[in-house]
C-alpha cells in the first residue's frame, strides 16, 4: 500500500469483485484498502454512518484521489456495510494491534485497563442480543491495545484470557472490574505474562468480599494512602487502606501471589446540595510492599477505559450505531477506535487543547487538517526509526 494506507494501519489489500452499485445498478471493482481509508478518513472527519461516510467521500473525490486509485469511484453506502458485514474480525483484529504498536509503547508499569461496553443499537431484546465488546485500554493514553467480541453464548470470564494472550504486558499492571476478579484470570496475569494485578472484588466473590471488610474491622491497615481532589462543584477524598495481613482470607493460596487487601473509602460532599455520600470498594493485589501510591493510582486511573467508553459513546455516538449484519458492528467497533487512537495521538503530539469533537469538525472542514491527523502517526513512526 502506500504511505496513506500504511498510517491507517491496513496491511491486507485486495479486489473486492463484482460489486453491485445501487446507484448505477453496475458491478464495480473497489480496493479494500481504499474503502477502508476513506472509512476511517471520514470517521477522522465526523461521519459516523455508512451514507454520511459515503457523502463525505462524495464531496470530497479530488482530495481522497491524491491517494487512492479509486478504480470505481467512491464506494456506495451499501457496499461500505456488506465489506464490514463479511470482514474476518480476527484479522482485523491483528492488524490493528500491527498498527498501534507501531506508535504506542508499552512500558514497565503501565495500566492496562480491561472493561467491556454494549453496542445496544447493534441489537435488540428480541434477537440473539446486543454486541458486547470486551477492551484493554492503555490508561495513560486512553487508547484501546486490543479489543474482542464477547459471544451471546459466553461471558466477560471466559474472554479476558483470550483478549491477555494478544497482549505483551510484561511489568505492567492489570485493571479490572468485579467480572475480572477471577483465579484464573489472576493465574495467567502473573504465571504466563509476568504481570501484576489490582482487581475489584464485589459480591459475585462474595466469600473473599466478605474477608476482606471483616480484615478492614479487625486488622489495622499496614499503610494508607490519601487523595483529594476538588472541581465541578464537589470535593472528594478518597482513602486508601492497605492490608497485607491475609489470616482471614480462605484459600489464599489459590489467588496467584495475592499480596494485599485494599480497601477505598471514597467520600464525596457536593457543595450546591450541601450533602455529602460515603462508599466503600474492595481491591486484592500483588503489587508489594511501598507501593500504596501506585496501587492507588492503578485503581483511579481505571477509569480511563470508561472514559474510552464514554468518548466513543457521546463522541463517536457509537451506543447509537445500528450496524447489525454479521460483523459490521465488530468491525466499524474497531474503526472508531483507529479513529479515537488518530485523534488522541495527534493531539498529544501537538498539544493541543480542543476537545475531540472540535477536532473532528475542523477535519470535516479543512482537509489540511484532516491530513495532519491521518499522517502524524506516520511521522512518529518514520522519525523514531531515522533516529535509531
Amino acid at each position: 500500500l502506500t504511505a496513506s494506507g500504511c498510517c491507517v494501519g491496513i496491511y491486507l489489500v485486495s479486489w473486492l469483485e463484482a460489486v453491485e452499485d445501487p446507484r448505477t445498478g453496475n458491478a464495480k471493482k473497489h480496493k479494500l484498502g481504499d474503502i477502508l481509508f476513506i472509512a476511517i478518513a471520514a470517521g477522522v472527519a465526523d461521519a459516523d454512518t455508512w451514507n454520511q461516510i459515503e457523502d463525505y467521500a462524495v464531496e470530497h473525490e479530488d482530495f481522497f484521489r491524491q491517494y487512492l486509485e479509486l478504480p470505481a469511484g467512491i464506494p456506495s453506502h451499501d457496499t461500505f456495510n456488506r465489506v464490514f458485514a463479511i470482514m474476518d474480525p480476527v484479522v482485523l483484529e491483528k492488524n490493528y494491534q500491527n498498527w498501534i504498536r507501531q506508535f504506542v509503547k508499552i512500558k514497565e508499569g503501565s495500566i492496562i485497563s480491561i472493561d467491556g461496553k454494549t453496542i445496544r443499537g447493534a441489537g435488540t431484546k428480541d434477537d440473539e442480543g446486543y454486541a458486547h465488546m470486551l477492551s484493554a485500554c492503555l490508561s495513560d493514553e486512553g487508547i484501546s491495545l486490543g479489543q474482542l467480541n464477547v459471544d451471546k453464548k459466553t461471558n466477560e470470564i471466559s474472554v479476558i484470557p483470550q483478549l491477555l494472550d494478544m497482549l505483551d504486558i510484561k511489568g505492567c499492571i492489570v485493571t479490572a472490574d468485579a467480572m475480572g476478579c477471577q483465579k484464573e484470570v489472576v493465574r495467567k496475569i502473573v504465571k504466563e505474562k509476568k504481570a501484576s494485578y489490582v482487581l475489584a472484588v464485589k459480591d459475585n466473590q462474595r466469600n473473599l468480599h466478605e474477608q476482606i471488610l471483616e480484615t478492614a474491622k479487625m486488622v489495622r491497615p499496614s499503610s494508607i494512602f490519601t487523595e483529594v481532589d476538588a472541581g465541578h462543584g464537589r470535593v472528594e477524598e478518597r482513602v486508601y487502606r492497605i492490608y497485607r495481613d491475609l489470616s482471614f482470607i480462605t484459600g489464599v493460596w489459590n489467588w496467584e501471589k495475592l499480596a494485599a487487601l485494599v480497601v477505598v473509602e471514597s467520600s464525596r460532599y457536593n457543595k450546591k446540595k450541601q450533602t455529602e455520600s460515603v462508599e466503600k470498594r474492595c481491591y486484592i493485589t500483588n503489587l508489594p510492599k511501598g507501593s500504596s501510591a501506585t496501587i492507588a493510582h492503578a485503581i483511579r486511573n481505571h477509569w480511563q477505559v470508561e472514559s474510552m467508553h464514554w468518548v466513543l459513546d457521546v463522541v463517536f455516538g457509537e451506543d447509537a450505531c445500528r450496524k447489525r449484519v454479521y460483523n459490521a458492528a465488530e468491525n466499524y467497533s474497531r474503526m472508531m477506535k483507529v479513529v479515537l487512537s488518530l485523534l488522541r495521538h495527534h493531539k498529544k503530539k501537538t498539544g493541543g487543547t480542543k476537545s475531540l469533537a472540535r477536532m473532528r469538525k475542523q477535519a470535516a472542514w479543512n482537509t489540511s487538517v484532516l491530513e495532519e491527523i491521518l499522517f502524524s502517526a506516520l511521522e512518529s513512526k518514520n522519525g523514531a526509526e531515522e533516529s535509531q
